[in-house]
């Protein structure tokens, strides 16, 4: 889940209810987010999370008589923290899901505020530059290292030539590993090749 830091967290409203939905996401929005999706079905609420990225949800277990159950495991397998909003038992929630606040409507704005404040501020950190030692400068050292730094993109099996004195001073994201064919010279570029990238 990528955070930009320049604009409010992103709200999925998972709820069948068109009314209710409504409510909720002038909800979400009074509260300072904004509203990623909505949606009223197990189905429709899958491909938003396949094709957007949300900071936070709030999800309705039944979903016109089918448990949202799936869609719980596609947010938390892509990191995204959610809470339970529904006129069911707690019973009914599988124990995998006992960290996610649970409340029953009708709701408290004060309660349903605070729940989505708590699953929203301990989200996942995200990097801002993709980089772990970047995020850490201010700006004006950022400024000021402009001029050293390319950024590019690279998947699986891509290669990245280097200039052999600039290998030791490029800096990575952690989530791929990489291989590195040594120069034959010491003035001879350096190859990088990307041997597993991790989404």
């Amino acid at each position: 889940m990528s955070i930009d830091a320049d604009r409010p967290p992103r709200i999925l409203v998972v709820e069948d209810n068109y009314t209710i939905a409504e409510e909720l996401a002038d909800f979400v929005r009074t509260r300072g987010y904004a509203v990623g999706g909505m949606a009223g079905s197990v189905e429709q609420s899958l491909r938003l999370v396949t094709d957007r990225s949300f900071d936070g949800a709030i999800i309705d277990i039944d979903l016109s008589g089918r448990p949202s159950f799936p869609v719980c495991h596609a947010l938390r397998s892509r990191g995204v923290p959610f809470l339970f909003l529904t006129g069911h038992s707690a019973t009914r929630v599988p124990h995998e899901f006992d960290a996610a606040p649970y409340l029953l409507k009708p709701v408290q704005e004060s309660a349903l505020g605070s729940a989505l404040d708590h699953i929203v501020s301990h989200r996942p950190k995200v990097s801002k530059y993709g980089n772990a030692i970047l995020d850490t400068l201010e700006c004006e050292s950022l400024r000021t290292m402009a001029q050293w730094l390319d950024q590019v993109e690279l998947r699986c099996g891509d290669i990245l030539d280097l200039p052999a004195d600039r290998l030791g001073t490029s800096i990575f994201q952690s989530t791929a590993w990489y291989r590195c064919s040594q120069p034959a010279r010491p003035a001879a570029a350096s190859k990088l090749q990307v041997l597993d990238a991790m989404a």
